[in-house]
């Protein structure tokens, strides 16, 4: 019986990111697609973004608690070990890369879309890699105690958006 509803929930969820598209109801296939279990992923707001850069790194500073901040490079070879599914390391790459986009062109104070796509973005970056994280582990690098916070940019000197782990 359990099967059977997790099934049933599952459809319905793959079925409103659908009718999402076909009605062009956008906002529906958002929610749907930001469960992560809805298989129409590509319409998540910094996925389908023709701006974003394709296979440029990425710099992720993990701040910890007490203090002590870390950097990463992300660029293609890293990503490329992340697991599961490609719509997986897909949606992640470019969260990634929409974060640091963003963040480049100060989408917080341009429109309420970029505003929405800024909170979705950091929902997606808190689960993936704030604490005991399997994607900070998959890209190699050992969460600790988990960060406190995460920042995502294009290179050292560009703007960041940062994610605060205990939201």
């Amino acid at each position: 019986m359990k099967n059977i509803i997790a099934a049933a929930l599952l459809l319905a969820l793959g079925l409103l990111a659908v009718a999402g598209d076909a009605l062009g109801v956008r906002r529906l296939e958002e929610y749907a697609a930001a469960t992560g279990a809805s298989p129409v992923a590509r319409r998540l707001p910094w996925i389908d973004r023709d701006d974003l850069p394709a296979g440029e790194p990425v710099l992720i500073e993990l701040r910890g608690r007490n203090g002590e901040s870390r950097s990463y490079e992300l660029g293609p070879e890293r990503l490329a070990t992340l697991g599961g599914p490609a719509i997986r390391r897909h949606a992640i790459e470019r969260a990634l890369s929409g974060a640091a986009a963003l963040a480049a062109t100060d989408a917080t104070a341009s429109s309420p879309r970029d505003a929405e796509a800024v909170r979705l973005l950091e929902t997606v970056v808190r689960h993936a890699l704030c604490g005991d994280s399997p994607v900070l582990r998959e890209l190699g690098i050992e969460p600790e105690s988990g960060p406190g916070s995460v920042a995502i940019r294009r290179d050292a000197a560009s703007a960041a958006i940062e994610v605060r782990c205990d939201e």
